[in-house]
């Protein structure tokens, strides 16, 4: 999982910089990302934009795009590109939204693209430069990947060794795919109220810090609304003090541990998906089952105790018989 970018440096020059409206990067290429219908005719695309630098070295580079017909709306049309060097290119994920009128044909040449930022100007001899600006801060949540979730529960995240920048629209997160626009802005943390939907909740920021310097988050998150009552017994039905560790089929990482002392214990937060149930008894004993989440309200773990070990070393027969001991009117006889 993606927790920041690594910092790479070849040659360190002193630069200045220089603001500017730069024409010298263009817009090479749109990639649909999403898409959702509004209603009948209308459907809001999402697209990632990709741009390439045939001038200077620039940083802290914003793009905008405006429509010029009435059928294309933009719902968002303002990204963080960062740093972009000469004759690179660069492609923003979840760069821009688009509310398009199907009844019109789409034409993507018209739409204008234009950046601003600041030219990176060496104030030495030419040479080597660092081959990625990124930002010293790291993005981390409190919302632990290895657990499940309640739907609706909030989402944290926080940066520690930056500042997130004050303009929202530097900041692009989507779940599943899906663009998220609702959510808190502080200097050191990202807050999102009634985030987390039934099932996967794939995660991923792209932000900037307040030196215009790009930040990344990555991470998948299960959560639910489903429940179930553990039960623990023995072969003869009675109640078994055991630890009880839940396990998603999907990724057995994702975990919830539960200590089951007698009666009937209900976990909650399940996903609708096959859970795996383990039971470790205190003295030895050991089960297993599986159920699907919502589809039973209670499910019972039978565990058994682990024989001791057979006594005989002559478990291979490497000396005949010896040491085998057959009750009833069996015999034991070693053949070729």
């Amino acid at each position: 999982m993606i927790r920041g970018l690594l910092l790479f440096f070849g040659s360190i020059f002193s630069f200045h910089v220089n603001a500017a409206n730069l024409s010298s990067i263009t817009q090479t290429d749109m990639s649909l990302e999403s898409s959702k219908r509004v209603d009948r005719g209308t459907i809001e695309y999402v697209y990632a934009v990709t741009q390439v630098n045939s001038g200077a070295d620039a940083e802290n580079v914003v793009g905008t795009v405006l429509s010029t017909t009435p059928n294309v709306v933009v719902v968002n049309g303002h990204f963080s590109v960062g740093t972009i060097y000469e004759n690179k290119s660069v492609q923003t994920p979840s760069a821009i939204t688009l509310r398009v009128d199907r009844s019109v044909p789409f034409d993507p040449t018209t739409l204008i693209f234009s950046f601003h930022g600041d030219l990176m100007v060496a104030d030495g001899p030419p040479g080597d430069h660092y081959i990625e600006d990124v930002s010293y801060g790291t993005l981390t949540s409190p919302s632990e990947s290895s657990s499940f979730h309640g739907v609706g529960e909030e989402f944290v995240l926080d940066v520690t060794g930056a500042y997130f920048t004050s303009e929202a629209y530097q900041i692009t997160v989507s779940r599943n795919g899906d663009l998220i626009e609702g959510f808190g802005l502080s200097p050191s943390q990202l807050t999102f109220s009634n985030f987390f939907v039934n099932g996967e909740n794939h995660v991923v920021v792209y932000a900037t810090d307040d030196l215009g310097k790009p930040m990344v988050f990555e991470e998948t998150y299960w959560a639910g609304n489903q429940s179930v009552n553990v039960r623990v017994q023995d072969e003869t039905g009675m109640p078994v003090v055991a630890d009880v560790v839940l396990k998603l089929s999907d990724d057995p990482t994702v975990t919830k541990s539960i200590r089951y002392e007698g009666g009937t214990l209900t976990v909650t937060d399940l996903p609708a998906r096959t859970i795996i149930v383990e039971a470790f008894g205190t003295t030895d004993q050991y089960g297993s089952t599986a159920f699907i989440a919502g589809s039973q309200s209670t499910t019972t773990i039978a565990v058994k105790g682990i024989a001791s070990p057979e006594p005989s070393s002559n478990l291979d027969f490497s000396n005949g018989t010896a040491g085998w001991v057959v009750t009833g009117p069996g015999t034991i006889s070693v053949t070729p």
